[in-house]
């Protein structure tokens, strides 16, 4: 699998670092996201994103791909 265009710019750590980015997210609204959110935020957030087990899956399933892309360096 070749390097995408931001890791040729940045460097190889470009592309672990997104999917390391959206787990962490997904984490967040997995976490304390629903509750910290204004009303008016909250209403216009799509259906998952106020779906604990759906975010807690989502940050797993990224968490892997930024340790699969990891462990492709090596």
């Amino acid at each position: 699998m070749g390097q995408t265009i931001g890791s040729q710019v940045f460097g190889l750590w470009y592309d672990v670092a997104g999917w390391a980015l959206g787990a962490a997210v997904f984490a967040y609204f997995a976490v304390c996201g629903r509750n910290n959110l204004p009303e008016q935020l909250k209403a216009s957030l799509p259906a998952f994103l106020q779906d604990r087990v759906a975010n807690i899956v989502l940050s797993g399933a990224f968490l892997l791909a930024a340790l699969g892309k990891l462990l492709l360096w090596w």
